[in-house]
């Protein structure tokens, strides 16, 4: 993954947030996912990930495969 400044996105919160402002934040802009710490610095650099890395990574959540 790379750290870029910024980008034009729509973000979404998870349901789980609290409050509905301390989350991470995830958009979709093409082929790509832009991540990012509401909580902590809406403003900061995002993460930008592959759309099918992110799937992938959601799946394995889902499978509860980092589960302790």
């Amino acid at each position: 993954m790379r750290v870029y400044e910024s980008t034009p996105v729509v973000w979404r919160k998870s349901s789980r947030s609290f409050a509905g402002n301390e989350c991470v934040e995830v958009a979709t802009q093409g082929a790509v996912v832009w991540l990012r710490d509401s909580k902590l610095a809406p403003d900061a650099p995002m993460l930008l990930t592959p759309a099918a890395t992110w799937r992938g990574f959601v799946a394995e959540v889902k499978n509860r495969r980092f589960d302790h």
